[in-house]
């Protein structure tokens, strides 16, 4: 089980970092939280640590931090339109409106797992920042489970977890991460939603169908 609960960290934190990666961050190189995302991406995807590596390398090299704020604007916030709008039903909803049925979908999850969006946070349910947190305030609640020995509880929060990768993240991170390679000024971001799209990719295909059955086989043991 220590060793299921290790990998299981590591998925943690390595959500945790994505998400900070897409709010604006004056301090991004000081607080080293590519350094650390690329540790953590090294740990699980040979390709995301990759596209990680060239985030470090970018960040470390480029004084131009008004640059990368200009290109963060333009991407995800406005004024004008969103080059890479960071919301899910964009990608998911027929005609791309914002609050359709998939962030009604996106809010029942949060429910199921006991949580409640923030005043303080003004954006839709579905921002990619939102729905990486919330992956790893799940991955969180099973580490959690687990050490309190609540089996049900923890396998509860695993079959959140792969139903919301599922009908979420994996089903609109690769247009939202072209669109960002497409339309970024910088190799940063550029960077960001390669590492991004390969570690939600691996996540999906393999990862946590690996953990689900890890999960089955120590629990039959216990």
């Amino acid at each position: 089980m220590e060793n299921f609960l290790v990998r299981e960290r590591v998925r943690a934190v390595t959500y945790q970092l994505l998400a900070k990666c897409y709010k604006l961050q004056p301090t991004l190189k000081e607080d080293k939280i590519i350094d650390n995302l690329y540790e953590v991406l090294s740990l699980v995807s040979d390709e995301a640590a990759n596209y990680a590596k060239a985030m470090k390398v970018e960040i470390d090299n480029n004084n131009n931090i008004d640059e990368m704020k200009f290109d963060f604007l333009s991407l995800f916030v406005g004024p004008k339109t969103l080059l890479a709008p960071p919301y899910g039903s964009v990608y998911m909803e027929e005609r791309g409106q914002i609050m359709g049925v998939s962030t009604q979908d996106a809010m029942r999850i949060y429910h199921q797992a006991g949580l409640k969006k923030s005043e303080d946070f003004k954006e839709p349910p579905d921002h990619i920042r939102v729905e990486l947190e919330f992956m790893s305030t799940l991955i969180q609640q099973t580490i959690e489970a687990c050490e309190k020995s609540e089996w049900a509880e923890a396998e509860k929060k695993i079959e959140l977890q792969v139903e919301f990768l599922s009908k979420h993240l994996a089903g609109w991170i690769k247009p939202f991460a072209n669109n960002i390679i497409s339309n970024a000024k910088t190799e940063f971001y550029k960077n960001l939603a390669k590492a991004t799209e390969s570690f939600i990719r691996q996540e999906y295909t393999e990862d946590s169908i690996a953990m689900k059955e890890e999960f089955k086989e120590l629990t039959e043991i216990i």
